[in-house]
């Protein structure tokens, strides 16, 4: 089917449809639509607000249950030319622009700021000049999108992978990371607590081992070392299905209790605290600011106020621009020396403004310089992931 997309004149999408028996056209009488004056022969249209605060890529395309399909994520993208029936009226797309009938879309992807913003959406449209940024970008998108079956999560996305393999000749591609930049491909966070769906059977340190939306954390310098990777193919390696897929990442790490604390409402999660080992200057008032994001649940009710366990953190790098912060795998032993992803851990520091930037090196500034001799005083360990 991938070739058929991508081979097509025109791909026509009913994009404001529910379903198959939605059709393409949308309600006429609509105030949207455009209309004749009685004294005249021009028409109008009266033009619906669809600005979005946070520029989702949906919003031209107004109501667009379609484009929430995960299948339907590499159909659009392979496709050259697409016609999208929307309750906006009439969208065009196609690898040099994207415009619609009624005007509010108006975008020329050859500016290459343009393409730039909207660089996920059109990966096979124009040269991508960091083909691991286009990924994060295409996973960060493509993750929050809906499945009957969350075991097509990766199978979803084989079409787009296939052809990412023709700008990454010699790398590997493991159950959705890419081997080439797997430290910082490392560096994603689930959107939910969700890793509990036996469907899934990706390891738990890819994004595809949750069900929910993934981001990534950008503008990070990594110094932790993958030693070994290992894992067999099920299938076309496109598929993403890696039986066994294990790695062994090297790095500064500690290890601690973790308490979890009283929910401040019934609507809020559980918060957690880390008993950092006191030595050196690594102790609990050595940062700012601890923050926990998990893969998936750890506590329940019965355990709120107490310990449930010890884990590790493996620091993963450093933030290299102003907003100063250290990332880290929090992991789980679930059997002797092999462990499981369940989150990540993020030492905030106070922000550093850029005029103070600008008259030293973000490395001279003393806080960083005293934090990082606190991390990196922390033993060397290496941890078997799975």
């Amino acid at each position: 089917m991938a070739d058929i997309y991508e081979n097509a004149l025109l791909t026509i999408a009913a994009t404001a449809a529910e379903d198959s028996s939605g059709g393409l056209f949308s309600d006429t009488s609509s105030p949207f639509s455009p209309r004749q004056l009685k004294t005249s022969a021009l028409h109008v249209v009266q033009v619906k607000n669809v600005w979005d605060p946070f520029q989702s890529p949906r919003v031209p395309f107004g109501r667009s249950p379609l484009l929430e399909r995960a299948w339907v994520f590499q159909e659009r993208r392979l496709s050259t030319r697409v016609v999208h029936f929307t309750d906006l009226g009439l969208v065009w797309e196609c690898c040099s622009m994207r415009k619609s009938e009624a005007g509010h879309v108006n975008d020329d992807w050859s500016n290459e700021a343009v393409a730039r913003k909207f660089l996920s959406n059109i990966p096979f449209k124009q040269h991508i000049a960091d083909t691991a940024l286009s990924w994060r970008q295409t996973v960060m998108e493509y993750s929050r999108l809906h499945l009957t079956h969350i075991r097509d999560r990766l199978p979803a996305l084989a079409a787009i992978v296939k052809r990412t393999m023709r700008s990454r000749p010699a790398d590997e591609y493991i159950a959705g990371m890419w081997m080439s930049s797997l430290p910082q491909d490392l560096l994603w966070l689930s959107r939910d607590e969700i890793r509990e769906t036996p469907e899934i059977t990706a390891p738990s340190w890819s994004w595809a081992s949750v069900a929910s939306g993934v981001f990534f954390l950008t503008k990070t310098f990594c110094f932790i070392r993958a030693n070994d990777v290992t894992y067999c193919n099920v299938g076309p390696s496109q598929l993403g299905h890696a039986v066994g897929a294990s790695i062994v990442l090297q790095g500064h790490s500690f290890t601690a209790p973790v308490n979890v604390l009283q929910k401040e409402s019934p609507t809020l999660g559980f918060q957690y605290r880390f008993d950092v080992p006191n030595q050196g200057l690594f102790t609990n008032d050595s940062f700012n600011s601890w923050s926990f994001i998990q893969d998936l649940k750890l506590a329940t009710e019965s355990q709120a106020g107490g310990v449930v366990g010890a884990v590790s953190i493996l620091f993963l790098g450093h933030r290299y621009d102003s907003r100063r912060a250290w990332y880290g795998l929090v992991l789980k032993e679930v059997a002797p020396n092999v462990h499981e992803r369940i989150g990540i851990c993020m030492i905030w520091h106070p922000r550093t403004s850029p005029r103070v930037l600008r008259k030293a090196r973000f490395q001279d500034n003393l806080d960083f310089r005293i934090n990082h001799q606190a991390i990196f005083e922390l033993p060397i360990r290496s941890f078997r992931i799975i």
